[in-house]
């Protein structure tokens, strides 16, 4: 039975109401928590922030120098990461050929000029190329063109280089002639030819008219299966984009209705001690990958096993914060290692960064404006090799060692996650706040977000060019921090994009 005093009496005039309602109304409304007093930056911050400004300028400076100085590229024997542009538009081109084959009315296929640029192996894939979708003549004719190109800007070749240009040249005056058997080389150089150039050192060995159809039909399915999952994968992003776009109207609506109440709060905790954390981490986490870059050891699979190590390591920095008198307690609440309803915050995770995709749309543009400011530098020598915005594991997952790749999958989808996203939304963000918390919040919020996207951006090994869409995405890693106040969010944003993204690599390289 009802309580009847719970309820008004409706017969003193009052309005009926349930007891639900009543009940509702006695509720008080939310109310932040109140800011701590502010509080200055210490000599000890002043000194951290130097080292942190140091190390981050000296590491921008240094990738962003090598992407612009070609002309300390020219010559020598051209790498993987020097022939990726070359191995992923040849594929794409060939296999853009083999669909064209099933539409009658389909243009011919056509050999980008830009192609014809950059390092000696490349120019090399550009005869293989012609040789694929022109004729062999063209080959041959462009083969002869390059020969004069070398002689007047004087690049001196490398053995290797001699040889690559001796067995392709044979190859293309054999198929000329008719002979489109290629194992009539040794198969020594047949399989120098796939290790130097991989993909397109094997579509040199098997052309169209090749009497090894197996071996034949296996390059061109790879070049088929990347064009059709680009096409898939292009489907799939646009989708996602526009899911984004809606849940950014969303996100936006409830922000501006004061419905999306911040899970951020400020703490007594004396902001300085993490600025030190955070300069004591850089420092650290550098001068290991540093000393583990000229460690001597050789086997992509034991270095990439040992980048966890390095990244995990680097957490030992926490430990300074606990040495200056806060309880570890306190330093995960401060900078947001708490996880109370986990399947919420990777649902929170999913919606805020499918929202973040379409603000990386302006990001990708500022890359190609960059990129083409940068390859359009008209001293650069003919056979200058123009750095590009990669990542050092790109490499790594060329060499198509599953070990390698499986260390690949652990260090980006695990280790850089964890430790990035503590270490920048949580222990710098906190300190950014706390440091601005005088400051109206919305003022806060978006010059931390923005400083902390800048300094997150400028030290990864893309270099300058990929500032842009990794700036978006460490504020958007931010605003969520400040939205869900635990780090499980941008830990699972940053995980997602990094899985995504290494999966693309995996699949096109």
């Amino acid at each position: 039975m009802e309580n009847s005093a719970d309820i008004p009496d409706p017969d003193n005039g009052s309005p009926y109401q349930s007891p639900e309602v009543y009940e509702a109304e006695l509720v008080e409304p939310y109310s932040p928590p109140p800011k701590p007093k502010p509080q200055p930056l210490s000599l000890s911050g002043y000194i951290s922030w130097f080292i942190v400004g140091a190390l981050t300028l000296g590491i921008f400076s240094l990738v962003a120098a090598g992407q612009m100085m070609t002309e300390e590229k020219v010559g020598g024997d051209a790498g993987p990461i020097d022939l990726m542009q070359v191995q992923l538009q040849g594929k794409f081109i060939v296999g853009q050929q083999e669909l064209a084959k099933a539409a009658p009315q389909a243009p011919p296929t056509l050999l980008p000029t830009e192609l014809d640029s950059g390092c000696y192996e490349q120019r090399i894939c550009y005869a293989i190329l012609s040789n694929e979708i022109k004729n062999p003549t063209e080959a041959l004719d462009y083969l002869e063109v390059l020969d004069d190109k070398v002689a007047e800007h004087d690049l001196e070749l490398t053995d290797d280089q001699e040889r690559m240009r001796e067995i392709v040249f044979e190859l293309t005056s054999n198929y000329e002639s008719g002979n489109a058997d290629s194992h009539s080389l040794p198969t020594s150089d047949q399989d120098f030819l796939k290790s130097k150039l991989g993909w397109i050192g094997e579509l040199a060995l098997y052309p169209a008219d090749s009497p090894h159809t197996s071996k034949r039909s296996g390059v061109v399915s790879q070049a088929f299966g990347l064009t059709i999952g680009a096409v898939l994968v292009m489907m799939l992003g646009l989708l996602m984009g526009f899911i984004g776009f809606l849940l950014a109207i969303v996100f936006g609506a409830k922000l501006f209705s004061g419905k999306l109440t911040p899970g951020f709060q400020h703490h007594q905790t004396d902001h300085n001690v993490y600025i030190e954390t955070y300069a004591i981490w850089i420092t650290l986490f550098f001068g290991a990958s540093i000393l583990l870059q000229f460690s001597g050891i050789e086997n992509p699979s034991v270095l990439m096993l040992l980048q966890p190590v390095v990244f995990f390591g680097s957490l030992l920095s926490l430990g300074w914060p606990v040495f200056r008198g806060v309880s570890f307690a306190q330093v995960r609440h401060d900078i947001g290692w708490t996880f109370h309803n986990p399947l919420k915050e990777l649902g929170s995770a999913v919606c805020a960064y499918l929202a973040l995709l379409p603000f990386l749309v302006p990001g990708l543009i500022l890359i190609a404006i960059i990129m083409s400011l940068v390859s359009g530098n008209a001293e650069a020598h003919e056979f200058a090799r123009q750095a590009t915005p990669g990542h050092p594991i790109q490499e790594d997952i060329m060499s198509g060692n599953f070990v390698t790749i499986l260390f690949v999958f652990l260090a980006t989808c695990v280790a850089a996650p964890i430790v990035e996203e503590t270490m920048f939304r949580g222990v710098l963000y906190r300190h950014l706040r706390d440091w601005t918390v005088s400051w109206r919040e919305w003022t806060s919020v978006i010059f931390s977000a923005i400083l902390n996207g800048l300094i997150f951006a400028s030290i990864h090994p893309q270099g300058m060019v990929a500032i842009p869409v990794l700036a978006t995405l460490a504020i958007g890693f931010t605003l969520t921090r400040q939205w869900r106040g635990s780090l499980l969010g941008p830990m699972a944003m940053h995980a997602i994009h990094n899985f995504i993204i290494t999966c693309v690599s995996v699949i096109i390289l």
